[in-house]
């Protein structure tokens, strides 16, 4: 949940890299985050599509959908 609150689109989560992931993740959870975890996501977030315009008021709309 963590990560879709702070980078829910492909080329935020490749803007933070795998550390900047894993970073995001240790914020919301206390066990140890898995690397290969993180790697997986940064690689599927390099094959994605994803959004290319409109992302500042995409990522508004998903924000005040998680929050409900």
């Amino acid at each position: 949940m963590q990560i879709m609150k702070s980078c829910p689109f492909p080329s935020l989560i490749l803007e933070l890299g795998v550390n900047g992931v894993l970073a995001e993740i240790r914020k919301a959870v206390k066990k140890s985050v898995g690397l290969k975890k993180a790697r997986q996501l940064v690689e599927t977030a390099k094959e994605s599509i994803g959004v290319k315009y409109g992302l500042a008021s995409a990522k508004l709309k998903l924000e005040l959908m998680l929050e409900n």
